[in-house]
């Protein structure tokens, strides 16, 4: 079978893939074939929650269609995702939004991936996100729309470094991460953490979704 799941980027050790959530069997068992029955009843027993379980299909369904069989997902300490088949070498980061998820791929120790959907909703978390100079001097001239389009990118700017650091223990994304770059469009595309360094990110915006991720 073809993988069903296609790379969005693929450059070099990097591979980005995102999916809508799959909600139906019959999108699943295209997937699955016969093994649809029994990974759905895993997700049942794993997860209450309704959307828990949609994600966790959705993440199998990606892997199974890239590797071509089932792929199980570990846990580190740090909570860090971690393939544990034996013949696959690839590091992993995996992202949820409401409707999407998204994973990174890459042989590189360090990798980290986030997908949120725009909404204007995160203008409530504005402080929590951005400190006054990590905003353009325009800020407060952008529609409501503009405004959350740049909270939700600074934000998973921020939560894809987070996550590719080796340790987050005392890390703060709103003061311990923060963006010191922006693209020409004004964007953030740069991110320092004191005493670790400093990381170029790739942004893109998928359906109404904003996925940033970085390996290094």
């Amino acid at each position: 079978m073809n993988s069903i799941v296609k790379p969005l980027t693929n450059t070099g050790d990097l591979q980005l893939y995102i999916s809508p959530i799959i909600k139906d069997l019959q999108t699943l068992s295209m997937h699955f074939g016969s093994q649809t029955e029994t990974i759905v009843n895993q997700a049942q027993r794993s997860f209450r929650a309704i959307h828990r379980q949609q994600e966790w299909l959705t993440t199998q369904a990606m892997l199974w269609s890239i590797y071509q069989h089932k792929v199980d997902i570990l846990h580190t300490l740090e909570g860090k995702p971690v393939m544990s088949h034996s013949n696959i070498v690839q590091n992993i980061s995996i992202s949820h939004s409401k409707t999407h998820v998204a994973i990174l791929l890459t042989t590189k120790p360090h990798v980290g991936v986030d997908i949120e959907q725009t909404s204007t909703r995160i203008l409530k978390l504005q402080t929590r996100i951005a400190q006054a100079d990590e905003l353009p001097t325009q800020f407060q001239e952008y529609t409501d729309i503009q405004k959350s389009e740049y909270l939700t990118k600074l934000w998973t700017v921020k939560e894809a470094v987070y996550k590719s650091l080796d340790s987050q223990q005392g890390i703060d994304l709103l003061t311990g991460i923060h963006t010191t770059k922006r693209t020409s469009e004004g964007n953030p595309s740069q991110a320092y953490v004191e005493n670790i360094g400093t990381f170029d990110l790739c942004c893109i915006t998928y359906a109404d979704n904003i996925c940033c991720y970085l390996a290094y």
